[in-house]
């Protein structure tokens, strides 16, 4: 790995690009961080961490592949939210669905498809995006 680091740093040098070690982070996929490695990269050590952002989803380090929806779904729920009260109570049900549809749907699977998600991570993203046309057909049916 360090000599892959090396051959990075020696291309920027060459192509006048500067790699920022401070913003580059080490993790490990499929086990455990190695005791007592340190990794440079143009001299500069990188931190090791136990999580980081791709694409909005959280990966995780580990023996297994996790990856963390947390974040997706707040950001999900945020535009879910926004939606319904800019529609007002009187909101028009096939109006709502389609602003849901083009706003809130990208956020709730925005990088999903290069994410190993498991069973439970697959099913809650369902549960929550049936909810919302639940919570719409209801909440606009009773209201009428």
């Amino acid at each position: 790995m360090q000599k892959m680091l090396d051959i990075c740093a020696e291309f920027g040098h060459k192509w006048d690009i500067c790699f920022n070690a401070k913003k580059s982070q080490i993790l490990t996929l499929g086990g455990n961080k190695p005791a007592n490695c340190r990794l440079f990269l143009d001299s500069r050590l990188i931190a090791w961490t136990s999580k980081v952002k791709y694409l909005g989803i959280h990966i995780l380090a580990g023996v297994i592949h996790k990856v963390d929806i947390t974040d997706t779904k707040r950001k999900y729920y945020g535009c879910f939210n926004s939606i319904l009260s800019v529609c007002g109570k009187s909101r028009n049900e096939l109006a709502s669905l389609h602003f849901v549809k083009s706003y809130c749907l990208p956020r709730l699977l925005y990088g999903c498809k290069g994410m190993l998600l498991s069973t439970l991570q697959t099913r809650k993203l369902h549960i929550i995006w049936n909810n919302a046309f639940r919570y719409i057909l209801t909440v606009v049916g009773v209201n009428r």
